[in-house]
């Protein structure tokens, strides 16, 4: 925050009860979300986080493993990324 940052970690999950805490039933959950539903929100998560009047307009996108896919998908859905 210091450094001018504003940071969101969305819960993809959160359509079938939320990231659990075992990682085995996280990876089975990731399978049964729908890929147009998932880059939809990452684009309104993008367009939320530009529209905060304490943020720069600026941002920018990270993932790992299943997030990483995600993060892909949404540089090809949210040009304005």
């Amino acid at each position: 925050a210091l450094e001018g940052f504003v940071a969101l970690a969305p819960d993809f999950l959160s359509p079938l009860g939320g990231t659990p805490s075992d990682e085995d039933k996280a990876r089975d959950m990731f399978a049964k979300l729908d890929a147009a539903q998932v880059a939809a929100d990452g684009v309104a998560t993008v367009a939320y986080l530009k529209s905060l009047k304490d943020g720069n307009g600026k941002v920018g996108a990270v993932g790992f493993c299943w997030g990483g896919g995600a993060v892909n998908q949404l540089a090809v859905h949210a040009p304005n990324l």
